[in-house]
Formats: structure tokens, sequence, C-alpha cells
């Protein structure tokens, strides 16, 4: 998370980057967003989600769903 590339940052990036499926604000978070631009920019990271892009449109449906949900508890 601080420094260099980690475990943690392999934890965590994935996670961050559903905040805007999540209706989730980073506006008031100036840090996080530098750490997710950093993070997309990195060569290891675009291989990995190239890699992955293939799982990723098999289980497109799971993000639907993790976004219908997300809208239930915005909306009340």
């Amino acid at each position: 998370i601080c420094g260099e590339f980690s475990i943690a940052d392999m934890a965590i990036y994935p996670w961050l980057r559903l905040h805007k499926v999540l209706h989730i604000s980073l506006e008031a978070l100036p840090h996080t967003v530098q750490y997710l631009q950093h993070m997309a920019q990195r060569d290891d990271v675009r291989r990995a989600y190239d890699a992955g892009a293939p799982y990723h449109e098999r289980t497109h449906g799971d993000v639907d769903k993790l976004t219908a949900i997300a809208d239930r508890r915005a909306t009340g």
C-alpha cells in the first residue's frame, strides 16, 4: 500500500476498484484516488487484468448482481 508493491496491494486494489459499483464516493479521499491511478498504471497489474479478461467476460453477471444489490441499498 505504501512503497513497494506487496501482497496487501494485490488484496486491496480489486476491492477498491469496485467503489463506483458500490456507490462509494472517493471525493474526500484524494490519496485513495491517487493510489488507484498508480496501481492501474503498473505493468504487472495491467498484465494480470489482461490475463483475467476472458474469465471476467464469463462472470460479468456477478458484477451485475453486485450492482443490483448496491443499488437497492443506496435507495433504501
